[in-house]
């Protein structure tokens, strides 16, 4: 009998042992990807791990991989999480706000931002989006159904009678690790789309990503953007790279009757300490724009240029200086035929992650910034922008209502309809925060007692106007509060149902914060903060199982859980005051009791006290 006990325990240790050497093997796994900015792989099996270990850590990665790959809804899904977990990342508000923003939200995204002094241009970029949406330039789509694909097109230029685009509509079963897809290459097609093929071998033979490419005024001359991860040891790397787990080079091709010959890799690659691709020449073939990460830039990644020599050879890079580039991310040029630069930013002030801006100069020398607008521009990546002189173009883009990941549009914008830039009318956001919380919030606008009921905690106010504002849960009622006037692009406002007093509740025998008790306290810290002269009182308790001394001892955990909360989220000692009370003070009287009374019992009660 003794024998036969010891095999079973035996055999439950080495279930669990197998169990989380499993677990361990499944996030190894996930870890290596993610360090790989293989993303989508990554994610596949974070979502599996975060199931069974819903921690911090594990959400920011998973999040963080959704976003890599423009996922945004499923992105924004875990930074909501993500942010009501004790210890995260203040960054991840603005990630948060990012992925909001990409979705048009553009009220909640100024509510995430509102907290970070460095993100007046997201706000403001959420403010111009607003009314460029009220705005449309007038523009006329062509249908290119025949061209895009369920994966992802974009950089369309002209060549010839055709264009010329990058896909990865391959069926190389080869596949780029970030998002699972066949590599970027090379196809030609018709103005209209139609009649897709190859574009050329010479330029397709790569094995890892080809593209985008342009090409010189009379077409003879091509500046190709590839690719080759072989050529670097990421981990021994002493820079990160920018486009995940690669880097870009850049190749000059010259054109022999109908047949594209390699001539020679642009001087200035250096694929061991940064990429260089994404060209654009300009009209008169004498200078050369490229996007960059090169040490010595302004941002993540810039667009930079070089000039031709009078030997034919080319200047050292040059940065186009602060008028175009930001700290944020710059990319995609293109020259037009009238010399104007346009190119996708996402630290200029626009509508959502890349915008599309319009610049006349040269080299270093810019005139004013123009962002292109709704509807060339969108919530999402909107970039490789480019236009002929009867004003039809193309643009890239992964807008809502596409075929694929990427797509690419056709249009045609009226001559008088270039979007210069024009002042921002601000946007005024009222963040409500209620304790405990509740979505019922009404807005009242004075005097004319208009009432505008929302489901959300952020309002959008009417510039000028005065308001009040309420909240409502169930049949309790907080007391109306007066909207303080202010210039802030958010106001916030606190209000209170349930007699000034809440709860926060916990698991059995446990003493630790939960994610829903974590959630009601960040409010109370919000409260706490905009009310400094406001105390606490914290009183523990614990249902009616066990003596009456482990549950004093138990009660006493709790309070100090909930006050080490609050003091790791910077409220001064002085102002929390703990309390326990053990099992001496019930919310249920009940015997038996149910769970459900028993988790009522496990409480503590948080009693705001007003001086």
């Amino acid at each position: 009998m003794f024998l036969r006990r010891s095999i079973i325990i035996v055999f439950i240790v080495w279930g669990a042992s197998a169990n989380a050497q499993e677990q361990r093997s499944l996030q190894q796994r996930a870890d290596a990807h993610f360090q790989r900015a293989e993303y989508a792989p990554a994610a596949a099996l974070y979502e599996v791990i975060v199931r069974k270990e819903p921690s911090a850590a594990i959400m920011e990665k998973l999040a963080t991989s959704y976003r890599a790959v423009n996922k945004y809804e499923a992105a924004a899904g875990w930074y909501e999480k993500l942010l009501q977990q004790p210890g995260a990342a203040t960054i991840n508000k603005k990630y948060y706000g990012d992925m909001l923003k990409s979705m048009g939200q553009y009220e909640a995204a100024k509510v995430q931002y509102a907290s970070d002094p460095a993100a007046k241009t997201l706000i403001a970029g959420c403010d111009s989006a607003l009314i460029w949406l009220q705005n449309p330039v007038p523009l006329q789509w062509q249908d290119l159904t025949a061209l895009n694909t369920p994966n992802s097109d974009w950089g369309t230029v002209k060549y010839g009678d055709k264009i010329v685009f990058v896909s990865d509509r391959g069926m190389n079963k080869r596949t780029y690790k970030r998002n699972k897809h066949p590599f970027l290459k090379l196809y030609t097609a018709a103005p209209n789309g139609a009649y897709v093929s190859s574009f050329s071998y010479a330029m397709d033979h790569f094995p890892y990503h080809s593209g985008p490419v342009c090409f010189s005024k009379n077409q003879d001359t091509a500046w190709l953007t590839v690719t080759h991860p072989w050529k670097v040891n990421f981990e021994k790397a002493e820079r990160p790279a920018v486009y995940g787990n690669r880097r870009l080079e850049l190749l000059t091709y010259v054109r022999k009757g109908a047949t594209w010959t390699l001539l020679a890799p642009f001087p200035y690659n250096n694929v061991a300490a940064f990429s260089l691709g994404h060209a654009a020449i300009s009209n008169d073939g004498n200078t050369l724009y490229y996007t960059s990460d090169q040490p010595g830039g302004i941002g993540q990644t810039d667009i930079w240029y070089s000039t031709r020599m009078g030997d034919g050879s080319w200047s050292a890079p040059i940065n186009c200086g602060p008028q175009i580039n930001t700290t944020e991310a710059e990319e995609f040029p293109v020259i037009a035929s009238d010399g104007t630069l346009y190119f996708s930013s996402k630290g200029h002030a626009g509508m959502g992650g890349f915008d599309v801006f319009a610049a006349k100069g040269l080299g270093k020398e810019w005139g004013t910034l123009v962002n292109m607008r709704f509807p060339v521009n969108s919530s999402a990546d909107d970039f490789s922008f480019m236009i002929d002189e009867q004003s039809r173009g193309y643009l890239s883009s992964n807008r809502k209502g596409g075929m694929g990941d990427d797509d690419i549009y056709a249009f045609k914008m009226e001559v008088s309809s270039t979007p210069w830039q024009q002042p921002v009318k601000k946007v005024q956001i009222l963040a409500v925060t209620v304790i405990p919380p509740t979505d019922a919030i009404t807005l009242i606008k004075q005097p004319s007692k208009e009432r505008q009921w929302t489901g959300t905690n952020y309002l959008v106010l009417d510039s000028g106007s005065k308001y009040t504002v309420e909240a409502y849960k169930g049949n309790q009622k907080a007391l109306p509060v007066e909207v303080p006037a202010s210039d802030d692009d958010t106001i916030h406002v606190t209000l209170y149902l349930n007699d000034e007093e809440l709860a926060i509740y916990y698991d059995y025998n446990k003493s630790f914060i939960r994610t829903d008790a974590a959630a009601i306290l960040d409010k109370l810290v919000i409260m706490l903060n905009e009310n400094p002269t406001t105390t606490v009182l914290l009183t523990a308790h614990t249902d009616a199982r066990g003596s009456d001394d482990y549950n004093m001892a138990l009660s006493r955990q709790r309070a100090e859980k909930a006050k080490e909360y609050l003091l790791q989220k910077g409220i001064p000692a002085g102002r929390i005051t703990t309390n326990f009370q053990g099992k001496r003070v019930l919310s249920e009287h009940c015997a038996p009791c149910e769970e459900a009374q028993h988790q009522r019992n496990r409480r503590t009660n948080i009693q705001i006290i007003k001086k």
